[in-house]
């Protein structure tokens, strides 16, 4: 099984307790191993299993919450769904 990282960037924790608000959630979404989030630095930290979900359920799941989850400058969520899309694809063809 291939996993895959990612960081969100979190806007709208107030306290630490936010934290258990947005991890709860990811944790419970189909394929992620761990999320860790840090209130201080506003980020959640999550491994996952991209032939089962993407940065958009995870996305889904925070912003469900109540939270938003700000894009990376240096890449879209969609181009990383693409990326679930080619993985998923080549697997389907082993």
């Amino acid at each position: 099984m291939i996993m895959k990282e990612t960081t969100l960037k979190i806007e709208g924790m107030t306290c630490k307790k936010c934290t258990t608000h947005i991890k709860d959630p990811l944790k419970e979404t189909e394929g992620v191993k761990s999320a860790v989030v840090n209130f201080t630095r506003e980020i959640a930290n999550v491994e996952f299993d991209p032939t089962v979900t993407g940065i958009k359920k995870l996305k889904s799941a925070v912003e469900d919450t109540g939270y938003r989850v700000m894009e990376k400058k240096t890449e879209t969520f969609e181009e990383e769904d693409e990326d679930l899309k080619k993985v998923t694809s080549a697997r389907a063809e082993m």
